[in-house]
């Protein structure tokens, strides 16, 4: 067993090395004014380390602009309110915030940081995304159609979202406005920000836009086709500046455009210099991607002729066999004698130390101010990054010096989800880094997304940060506390049956036990726990195809016990959390898993036990699956027995969390919950939120359970939606029995006239109860009027009608 202590004096070790790390670098004096951008792929990056040090690496040649990939094919890179993290970062949230990390790494060595994001792509590859949020799931009527009404196959490259069609234009501009509102960015690049051939897009709401306004069809007028297409680009950068700007004026809007202009115009319908004279860039980085440097400075020419005012920076190609240090450098002469207003380099990690030296022994030999954009406001004092330090502790980031931080001005940070700060100097300026600050908080719960909102803080010039700069989001950590950690070498290991050893892979320790599928078999791991309390309980395996795909750890802890199954052909080689209990001091408790699984290798590794913290002192919360329903239960402390409680659940861990309960549940303990209105084979996260004595809630958990069983209905039925009356949704519950199916089902929304307004599901459904909720909005995706409605449900030959009103 291995016990590891983080005490008071450890947690201020950290915090002065996390100090140490965010000083400022000095900035010697500077030369000139040019932009010396380099792009950031989402392909460089699987890791913090990776975003500081490909940073750092652009840092040391004089680079004074990041472009950084946050979006790439309608995926996120960043805490999205709008879509899923990337299947590239693995399954959701992947450990930090990329993003932010970039953000600050930026921030701190005074270089600039605009989120770059590929625009109009929305998948590349055979198999779809994993999640059943991402756009291409959700809205494959939102592909790019050819002239035989064949969607893009993302099989062969990126599928395309058509810009002809106003919900999808409205998905970007929502996931732009994310971005800018939660984040502290210097700009936003747009990429792919173009048809993908002139065979593209046929859509009905292209055509039936084109008919209005042309009077005609694209084979009777193919010139104004082209034009109708070039213009519906045109105006979505014009949206996306305007947007943006009516936001944060500073920001700036840019785009990497097509290095040879006229085929960019001609051929994806990319009018880069019409952007550029209707202000609606504040620069463009032509991507001129050559090795013959008469052609880049032919390309580069052109674009410099025709940027009225605005700013040209001279894409190089360094990635290019073609294009040496030299070659580099030439170009980067080319970008001068041209007058362009700076240069970008693709890509960052092709910055290797041989173009470095080229860089810092010639053009970039001293540092350069970023070009001043006359026609931009200035960027005024700002949040910009927080982010969570060992689960006690927030450091955050502005923009600039402030002028105090102490215990005194406490007041002026708050957060959400129930975090605080602690009690006493909770507030402390670092005193190394006069735009840093340290806050000690309570403690947080790992993985819970919070919002720090700051009030009344200033910079030296007495700015404070406007309601758009004062909030910044970041994950929680688990609490650098006890951490208990027991392997399958150690004394408080044992086993039942026969279990044999193994090495391959990489297992915690020198090696592992594992045994095949079947019973009578089982091993555990008996931590001897320092303190009474509520622990994280992680366990560790090494995956491989022979493993089992339900292996049970059952976890015995003060509540009782619970059996978590896990897929042990994945994610192995690192800690996997099974969730939170609440554990007696010493020996008490222990985790056991045994060879009942339905197939395959179990493998007993390690478990490691973490000692977290809750206000509340909530001793347990399960849910469990009975008869195709889940069963919350929970205990609280007694002493506390006489407040409320509400249920909160939702199909993913970030929310929105709905409230389950109509009223608030009775504080007693022990409670119980039972959730019928939910489906088979779909995964719940709940919440348990605890109001204390002055009405404040705390909320806990979430804790998931996936269902494997649907509760069988008895006849076929459409029940009455609820509420009703409603204002922004209502829940629509309908039952296929058993003998019916699986059948063929739609439920569809129609207007006191007949007309179809919405199709909420059309898809075979087997026996079971079902629930679907009505957003309020039309197929459109605009909000409906108040009105009477009728919703309309058939399942094969059967069919139900109810009557709806729904009030704004």
């Amino acid at each position: 067993m291995h016990l590891i202590t983080k005490g008071p004096g450890s947690l201020l070790i950290l915090l002065g090395l996390l100090a140490t790390s965010f000083l400022l670098s000095v900035t010697p004096s500077l030369a000139q004014e040019e932009a010396r951008a380099v792009w950031f792929s989402r392909f460089e990056y699987g890791s913090e380390a990776d975003i500081r040090r490909q940073i750092a690496s652009a840092d040391s040649c004089h680079c004074n602009i990041i472009l950084f990939q946050i979006r790439g094919q309608a995926d996120a890179f960043y805490l999205s309110q709008v879509e899923p993290w990337s299947d590239q970062l693995g399954d959701g949230y992947p450990g930090f915030d990329p993003l932010a990390v970039a953000i600050e790494e930026a921030r701190l060595r005074g270089m600039e940081l605009h989120a770059y994001v590929n625009t109009f792509p929305l998948w590349n590859g055979s198999n779809p995304p994993s999640s059943p949020d991402h756009i291409y799931n959700a809205h494959p009527e939102w592909v790019m159609l050819d002239q035989s009404g064949t969607p893009m196959d993302p099989a062969g490259g990126y599928a395309f979202l058509s810009p002809g069609i106003p919900q999808a234009v409205q998905h970007v501009n929502d996931v732009i406005t994310d971005i800018v509102t939660h984040y502290d960015v210097d700009g936003i690049h747009l990429d792919y920000i173009r048809y993908p051939g002139t065979s593209y897009s046929h859509d009905d709401s292209s055509l039936a836009r084109f008919l209005r306004e042309y009077g005609g069809t694209p084979q009777e007028l193919p010139d104004q086709w082209k034009q109708f297409r070039r213009n519906l680009v045109t105006q979505f950068v014009g949206d996306i500046y305007q947007l943006v700007t009516g936001l944060k004026p500073w920001v700036k809007i840019s785009a990497a455009v097509w290095g040879e202009f006229y085929d960019g115009y001609t051929y994806y319908y990319q009018d880069s210099h019409g952007w550029l004279e209707q202000g609606y860039l504040d620069f463009s980085a032509p991507m001129i991607y050559t090795g013959y440097t008469s052609t880049f400075a032919s390309r580069l020419r052109n674009h410099v002729a025709n940027s009225y005012g605005r700013h040209v920076y001279g894409g190089i190609g360094i990635y290019l066999s073609s294009i040496d240090p030299a070659t580099m450098v030439a170009e980067v002469d080319i970008c001068r004698d041209e007058l362009a207003a700076g240069q970008a380099m693709f890509a960052v990690s092709d910055l290797s130390s041989s173009y470095r030296l080229a860089l810092t022994g010639g053009p970039y030999a001293d540092q350069a101010e970023i070009p001043v954009m006359s026609w931009k406001e200035p960027r005024p004092f700002t949040l910009s990054v927080a982010r969570s330090v060992s689960g006690i502790g927030v450091d955050v980031l502005f923009n600039r010096q402030v002028q105090a931080a102490t215990a005194e001005n406490e007041a002026n940070y708050s957060f959400d989800n129930g975090l605080s700060l602690a009690p006493g100097e909770s507030v402390r300026l670092d005193s190394t880094n006069p735009a840093l600050v340290h806050l000690t908080t309570t403690s947080q719960t790992d993985g819970t997304i919070y919002t720090l909102t700051v009030t009344g803080v200033q910079d030296l010039e007495g700015q404070t940060p406007s309601s758009l700069n004062a909030s910044r989001k970041f994950v929680g950590q688990v609490h650098s506390g006890v951490q208990v950690v027991v392997d399958n070498s150690d004394p408080e290991f044992s086993t039942v049956g026969s279990w044999a050893r193994g090495s391959y892979g990489t297992p915690y320790g020198s090696d592992y036990c594992w045994v095949s599928a079947g019973s009578g078999k089982s091993a555990t791991w008996n931590p001897n726990l320092p303190n009474t309390g509520t622990y994280d309980v992680h366990a560790y395996w090494v995956q491989g195809g022979n493993r089992a795909p339900d292996a049970p750890y059952i976890i015995h802890h003060t509540g009782g016990a619970d059996t978590v199954r896990v897929d042990q052909r994945q994610n192995g080689e690192r800690w996997n959390k099974l969730g939170s209990y609440t554990f007696e001091a010493g020996t008490a408790g222990d985790v056991t898993i045994t060879n009942e699984a339905t197939s395959g290798v179990i493998v007993a590794d390690a478990i490691r036990l973490v000692e977290v913290f809750t206000a509340v002192p909530l001793v347990h919360l399960a849910a469990h699956e009975q008869n195709g329903r889940v069963v919350l239960s929970w205990i609280l402390d007694p002493d506390i027995a006489d407040i409320g409680c509400n249920l909160y659940r939702d199909t993913s861990p970030h929310g929105p969390f709905r409230r389950l309960n109509d009223r608030l549940l009775s504080g007693r303990t022990p409670g119980e919950y039972v959730d019928s209105d939910v489906c088979n084979g779909n995964s719940y996260f709940y919440l348990l939120g605890v109001l204390s004595g002055t009405n404040r809630e705390k909320l806990y958990g979430p804790v998931e359970i996936t269902l494997t069983q649907s509760p069988l209905a008895k006849q076929f039925a459409l029940d009455a939606n609820y509420p009703n009356p409603f204002n922004a949704s209502t829940r629509i519950r309908f039952a296929v029995p058993p003998g019916d199916g699986p059948l063929p089902v739609s439920l569809k929304i129609y207007n006191v006239l007949g007309q179809e307004v919405r199709t909420l599901l059309d898809q075979v459904k087997g026996p079971g109860q079902y629930t679907v909720w009505w957003d309020g909005r039309d197929k459109g995706g605009r909000e409906a009027a108040s009105g009477v409605y009728f919703c309309r449900l058939r399942a094969g030959k059967n069919q139900r009608v109810r009557k709806m009103l729904m009030v704004r």
